[in-house]
């Protein structure tokens, strides 16, 4: 077989697999070695060392696959490791969170040509004596249903409480997403039920949640679970897994800002926080391994009108389940005229 053949041959596969072909579900590993052998670079033949075959494509064959696909052809590197960045990933309900949705009230909300799916539960408490509504952003690839230990505080403490689904995550509709659409999404859903009390976010939820009330969210105060502080540690951690090049990174970068119409910078939390004028809580865990605590710190160091709580030992996804933290947010909201 020809190299142009070998590389047509990888390039379909690789976009096969991308688009859930289960039939195909590992890259040939003659191909990739014949293509990988005979592509000079300068120093010298690209060796590709594959130790075990066995392990799933996206752990194993597809960085070797995006790396040789680099080489041969950038553009078509970059827009592929666009496409899988914006891809969130499908995890599943646990029983919990099926079980508390189900108490409520659910209800979409129209987004771009599609529905956002979100449940609502009311305090019961009658408007005059309501203390506003709060609503709850996940993380990527996250789901509302995560926040299933907050819904009956909240409401026992008198709050009407709204979780949501991100597109392209849990049961809204896209199976796309990103930052500015998270932003868009929560402004888009915080005007069907707002003004708000507060806004609770995790993760890139919560830097969502903070680049929307810079973008003109009514909510009075905002809570932050986990967050990061820009999008640069994303993609920087992603195209070093991959092993694509910076100047790959960039390529791709520069595609998705220009699909957004804005820069990555202007979705750093170093530039919007220091403009927001909302109460902040800023909640991170001194372990966490997904958004480091120095985020928090950094976060906290420049919201002029913010609180630090610091945790130990829960890491970036037990901080939504724990008692104290939960206590301490209420602590926090009810502190909000």
């Amino acid at each position: 077989m020809t190299l142009s053949n070998r590389i047509s041959d990888l390039w379909s596969q690789l976009k096969g697999l991308l688009n859930g072909k289960k039939e195909k579900t590992m890259l040939n590993q003659a191909a990739i070695q014949d293509v990988a052998g005979r592509i000079p670079t300068s120093e010298g033949t690209l060796q590709v060392k594959l130790k075990d075959w066995t392990k799933t494509f996206k752990t194993q064959a597809l960085p070797v696959g995006m790396q040789i696909l680099d080489r041969l052809a950038p553009n078509s590197a970059a827009a592929l490791a666009e496409k899988i960045f914006l891809t969130p990933p499908k995890l599943p309900r646990n029983g919990s969170e099926t079980a508390m949705l189900k108490t409520g009230h659910r209800f979409h909300v129209p987004f771009r040509g599609m529905k956002l799916a979100a449940w609502s539960w009311n305090s019961g408490e009658k408007d005059a004596k309501s203390k506003g509504t709060v609503l709850f952003i996940h993380g990527w690839g996250g789901r509302g249903g995560q926040f299933y230990e907050w819904i009956s505080p909240m409401v026992k403490a008198g709050y009407n409480v709204v979780v949501m689904d991100a597109s392209g995550h849990g049961d809204s509709g896209g199976k796309q997403s990103s930052l500015p659409e998270f932003r868009d999404a929560i402004l888009a859903v915080g005007e069907s039920v707002g003004p708000l009390h507060a806004v609770i976010g995790h993760s890139m939820g919560a830097a969502a949640a903070t680049a929307a009330v810079h973008s003109g969210l009514q909510a009075k105060r905002v809570v932050l679970l986990g967050s990061p502080m820009s999008l640069f540690e994303y993609t920087d951690k992603y195209t070093q897994w991959l092993g694509l090049s910076e100047k790959s990174r960039l390529r791709m970068q520069a595609r998705m800002e220009k699909r957004f119409q804005t820069s990555w910078h202007s979705l750093t939390l170093e530039r919007i926080v220091p403009l927001i004028q909302v109460p902040g809580l800023v909640i991170h865990d001194r372990g966490d391994r997904d958004a480091p605590y120095e985020n928090g710190m950094s976060i906290h160091q420049l919201w002029k009108n913010s609180q630090l709580y610091t945790t130990v030992g829960l890491g970036h996804y037990r901080i939504l389940r724990a008692k104290p933290v939960i206590e301490r947010a209420l602590e926090f909201l009810r502190e909000a005229a």
